[in-house]
């Protein structure tokens, strides 16, 4: 409620200090607004990558998207002003009328970039107090940690989410929804507008706003959220192989039973109009917190063709025991190649099966932790069964525990 209400209150600002401007000053910033909304959100990954060098990363989608409109909109009205030195005079309730809308329409395009910014913070679940998606609140768990007499152990866990896949029914917006309505403009232009070019804002952020909260849900303090996919000319993110699995694979539960408890198929298997899709990603050991572990979620590692952004159940063991993940579940790793499973519809996915070999969209791609995307059309798979191999990720114990009683 806070956050809509702040948010709300600096939009009545805006509309009423340019209701006192005048129409003409109005219509001037609101078209100076339009276009600084629509560079900021549109390169500010182009600043990050080219300009920034890595710096504050988690910070810096934030940084340079308040950066990108504040400069931009204080340049071009700067230039306007000393251009158009005159005025246009109206009807006095003519001109109030004109300056409240015009005013409203650059409120919009500046709170609504502001809302952006807000939400790609590392704030974890919330953005002061407003939520992508559902939660389930506040509660206590007590579980037993199998090691003696310190066995039992309580904790608190807030802002799990109600669907352990984020799904669209559980989908909060804000009360007035300038944040969507701000992208829906950018993704308009980038696609057939001004901003038009090879690549548009909607085939690489099929849903930014959901993307940024599942990148930083689940996320432990002070963790990175941000990964670049290269940095001063090395890779930080690389797919080491991609392999479509045409067998059954076992299904484990990958958090304690007292947190998440749930029942799943014991295994999941492709079918003629589904893939299972292995993508084994290899992270730069410079990705990892102080403590040498690299710390995501599933929500955290997008893949998405054709405008539509895809998930991973979870990550795989032994070549054959998917160890299945809510989207907010934290995992903790070992520094190695992870190997994440998804289960996509062929006809979004695949552009080409012949002799055994997968191809897939010129479009498709993966994203690990925002900005580490690395195409998958170079990437063509085969139906071989990923070797026997120790995944990285840390394991809990009734997790490991789960994985060995498979196949025994």
């Amino acid at each position: 409620m806070l956050f809509n209400t702040l948010l709300l209150l600096l939009l009545g600002v805006i509309v009423f200090f340019h209701y006192v401007q005048g129409a003409f000053s109005s219509f001037i910033s609101a078209v100076v607004a339009t276009i600084a909304a629509s560079v900021a959100i549109g390169y500010h990954e182009n600043v990050i990558v080219s300009l920034l060098g890595g710096k504050a990363t988690d910070m810096s989608i934030a940084m340079t998207i308040v950066g990108l409109f504040a400069i931009t909109y204080l340049v071009l009205r700067y230039v306007l002003d000393r251009s158009i030195p005159g005025n246009v005079r109206l009807p006095v309730t003519a001109d109030r009328i004109a300056a409240g809308c015009f005013g409203l329409i650059a409120g919009v395009f500046a709170v609504g970039t502001l809302a952006v910014a807000a939400q790609t913070l590392p704030t974890g679940t919330y953005t002061i107090d407003f939520a992508r998606y559902s939660t389930s609140g506040t509660r206590g768990v007590a579980f037993n940690l199998g090691t003696g007499s310190f066995g039992m152990d309580d904790i608190e866990l807030r802002g799990e989410l109600e669907s352990p896949v984020a799904s669209e029914e559980t989908r909060s917006n804000l009360w007035v929804p300038v944040d969507q309505f701000t992208l829906g403009f950018v993704g308009f232009q980038s696609a057939s507008g001004a901003m038009s070019g090879a690549h548009n804002f909607r085939e690489i952020h099929p849903d930014f706003l959901a993307q940024q909260f599942l990148a930083r849900a689940g996320s432990e303090i002070a963790q990175k959220i941000t990964t670049l996919a290269q940095l001063r000319g090395e890779d930080r993110v690389k797919i080491q192989e991609v392999f479509v699995l045409n067998s059954t694979l076992n299904q484990v539960e990958g958090e304690l039973k007292e947190i998440r408890n749930r029942t799943l198929p014991a295994t999941i298997s492709p079918d003629p109009t589904k893939l299972l899709l292995v993508v084994r990603l290899d992270v730069d050991n410079n990705e990892a917190d102080k403590d040498n572990l690299l710390r995501f979620s599933t929500g955290s590692v997008r893949l998405s063709v054709g405008g539509k952004n895809h998930y991973p159940l979870g990550t795989l063991e032994r070549g054959n025991v998917l160890v299945a993940n809510a989207i907010d579940d934290p995992i903790r790793a070992e520094l190695g190649t992870i190997d994440f499973v998804y289960h996509i519809d062929r006809a979004d996915i695949v552009a080409s099966e012949e002799a055994g070999v997968t191809k897939f969209k010129p479009d498709a791609f993966i994203e690990f932790r925002r900005l580490g995307r690395v195409s998958l059309a170079d990437k063509p798979s085969t139906g071989s069964v990923p070797e026997v191999r120790t995944s990285p990720v840390r394991r809990k114990l009734n997790v490991a525990k789960a994985i060995a009683a498979v196949g025994q």
